[in-house]
């Protein structure tokens, strides 16, 4: 082979090295795009129930703290409604016995 053969081949071989690190360089970026969709939407979904099981552990927390606040106000309504009707009933005793 001469050195102008030699030049030739080297130089296609340069080409077809070139054309394959294209080749790779195009497949990479494509695979890395991909990789980016799949870990956002995983992200996404991640990040989507967390909100959601906090969103509920909140409500539960909140609906037991509203229980509560309605059972001891119902508790305080009973004994100022018990206290009432034994001032009413005293009450009314003694007016039976002054009328008597």
């Amino acid at each position: 082979m001469d050195a102008f053969a030699e030049i030739t081949k080297a130089e296609k071989e340069a080409l077809n090295s070139i054309e394959v690190a294209k080749t790779e360089a195009a497949e990479a970026l494509v695979q890395a795009r991909e990789n980016k969709t799949t870990k956002l939407a995983e992200t996404t979904k991640d990040l989507t129930a967390k909100t959601e099981t906090e969103v509920a552990d909140f409500a539960s927390k909140i609906k037991g703290q509203a229980d509560k606040i309605a059972a001891d106000v119902k508790s305080e309504a009973t004994a100022v409604a018990d206290k009432f009707a034994a001032k009413a009933s005293a009450l009314q005793t003694e007016i039976k016995k002054n009328l008597v």
